[in-house]
């Protein structure tokens, strides 16, 4: 995970391609990232982040009462019928109602999710979204760039979390829980000097538990890379 900038290699992450394509839509079945074969587009996590896509689109779609679709990972016509008709009712108008996934509707999609857990996990949900925000910038099919072992929202570590499967890491619903009981865990843990502490120290943890328990001892903060790390986080939290 890097903290200076929004990185992945999903659908509309600029790393990691080099056709122009920024949408699901336009990835399926075409040639990615000619240009630097050494770090192509992780197709595995293009399909998984489509699927994710469909299943929230599909769970609109029962609560509004309209077609699903198969979750086959294909984003097709079929698909952006859908999600223009999910657009509307999540109160988008004219020519923002495309049916095209980008980051504006990805944060309408994710918002009712990280609210939800974060509440049934008694942490602030703002802090969550802070750091989906910067680990994927909301991107369900996001892979991590300087580390391809971070996968999916909230670019949860496989190597070191191995209890994750991969289609685990990039189900949102999963993520997004499993992001917040680690949270949970984190405020627990670093209770007892202080919430600002509390605070820079929990949310710490998801980028470097070391420098957070680091932190948390010294009372300051080890490298300047984890204090922006946190600075950045809260930074998005307050978009939420």
């Amino acid at each position: 995970m890097t903290p200076t900038v929004l990185v992945g290699r999903g659908a509309w992450s600029k790393t990691g391609k080099d056709n122009g394509s920024r949408f699901y839509q336009y990835l399926t079945g075409l040639p990615l990232d000619g240009a630097q074969p050494t770090r192509d587009v992780n197709y595995e996590a293009v399909s998984l982040g489509v699927k994710a896509l469909q299943r929230r689109g599909n769970e609109y779609a029962a609560l509004f009462g309209f077609g699903t679709v198969p979750v086959d990972g294909n984003f097709s016509p079929l698909d952006v019928r859908q999600y223009k008709l999910v657009q509307s009712r999540l109160g988008f108008t004219g020519k923002a109602v495309d049916g095209v996934i980008g980051p504006a509707t990805a944060r309408r999609l994710w918002h009712p999710l990280v609210e939800f857990y974060g509440k049934a996990q008694g942490v602030p949900p703002e802090h969550v979204w802070g750091m989906t925000a910067l680990e994927s910038a909301f991107d369900p099919g996001a892979v991590g760039w300087t580390t391809p072992s971070d996968r999916g929202l909230c670019q949860i570590n496989l190597v070191a979390h191995t209890s994750v499967t991969v289609e685990q890491a990039f189900d949102p619903h999963y993520a997004i829980n499993y992001t917040c009981d680690r949270l949970r865990k984190a405020r627990a843990q670093f209770a007892g000097k202080g919430g600002e502490l509390q605070r820079s120290c929990s949310i710490a943890q998801h980028n470097s538990p070391l420098a957070a328990q680091q932190w948390y001892s010294a009372g300051v903060p080890p490298t300047d890379q984890i204090a922006k790390y946190v600075s950045l986080v809260l930074t998005q939290a307050e978009t939420f």
